[in-house]
């Protein structure tokens, strides 16, 4: 699977399940999204950092960039992850 597929396949997705943001717009997510929301689910449902950054491909934790929580991007609808 290629990363253009995966963006395709997703704005596919998107569309028709009808979803919009905050403005009405079509709702953004791209693959990377999508590692930031394992990342931020794994570490709220205990995953040790360490263990994170491994499976992140990291080689250390101090390569982890700090980015703000992945529940700050929404759509319409939704206020917080699945649990």
């Amino acid at each position: 699977m290629s990363p253009e597929w995966a963006r395709i396949a997703i704005k596919d997705a998107i569309n028709r399940s009808g979803l919009r943001d905050e403005n009405g717009d079509e709702y953004k997510f791209t693959p990377h999204d999508f590692r930031r929301l394992f990342a931020t689910s794994a570490l709220a449902a205990g995953l040790p950092i360490h263990i994170l950054a491994k499976l992140m491909g990291h080689q250390n934790i101090s390569q982890r960039r700090v980015m703000p929580p992945f529940t700050t991007r929404t759509p319409t609808g939704i206020s917080e992850l699945p649990r």
